[in-house]
């Protein structure tokens, strides 16, 4: 998020405008900077505290909202 956010344009220091804009627009800026990619790759902290790489395959536009 604050890789988008400083990326953001706005009028002097206010990030107001900044914020709303990535809170209702986050999937479109997203991928302007990263594209659409088939799958993710995570890291995950599982329960015992060990490190886990996920694949999640990516939703199409078509499948959410």
């Amino acid at each position: 998020m604050a890789y988008l956010l400083i990326r953001q344009g706005r009028d002097g220091n206010n990030e107001n405008y900044a914020l709303w804009i990535l809170n209702n627009y986050f999937r479109a800026y997203y991928s302007y900077h990263f594209g659409h990619p088939d799958s993710y790759s995570l890291v995950v902290k599982t329960t015992n505290g060990t490190e886990k790489r996920v694949i999640v395959a990516a939703m199409k536009m078509t499948d959410g909202k």
